[in-house]
This record gives C-alpha cells, structure tokens and sequence, in this order.
C-alpha cells in the first residue's frame, strides 16, 4: 500500500475560518479554523492549531506523535490533539471537513 505524500495546510483545499455567533449574555467562542480534506490526501497541523479537532463530515485517519494508538473519526466526532505533530487522512469517498477548537464547545 502506498501512502499519499503529506501535505501542508496551505496546499490542502481552501480552508474557511468562522466564528460562533455571539450573544448579548455569552461570552463571544474562540475563533474556529475549518478546512476540507481531498479523499486519499494528507496533511500535517500546525502545532499550534488548538488542542480539540472535531470531524464535521466524512471520515479521517489520525496519527499523532508520542500515541501508539491510531484514530478514524467521523463526522461528529471529537478528539483532544494536544500540541505534538497530528498528520490527518481523508479516508472516506468524498471530502472530510475538519475544526480546529481552543476549547471543546
């Protein structure tokens, strides 16, 4: 089996930022970094990207240093990152859409 190269966010499909909606009695949510992923196609975050990334469609593979274990999420989905290297892959048919949380909602 061969593996897809990894990629950067940058050459990943155009990502979209989006922001909860504030409301006059809660405190306004940390900005949300969303992006798609290409089926078959990696990518490496950002060791800054925010500790929570929750699977909004499709499904990913997860691998990140320091955890022998590997993840497939699916949309829905949530799992705590931390800050080492995290590569994802788009395994499902069609695109998987991903967030990026400083804090789990």
């Amino acid at each position: 089996m061969s593996y897809p190269a990894v990629i950067t966010p940058q050459t990943a499909l155009p990502a979209r930022s989006a922001t909860a909606p504030a409301s006059a009695t809660a405190p306004q949510q940390p900005t949300v970094d969303v992006r798609t992923l290409a089926p078959g196609r990696a990518v490496q975050l950002p060791r800054a990207s925010g500790p929570w990334l929750q699977v909004v469609s499709g499904v990913v593979w997860l691998t990140r240093s320091g955890d022998g274990e590997d993840y497939f999420l699916q949309a829905g989905e949530w799992l705590r990152i931390g800050a080492g290297r995290v590569v994802l892959e788009c395994t499902s048919a069609a695109p998987a859409t991903y967030s990026l949380h400083r804090t789990k909602p």
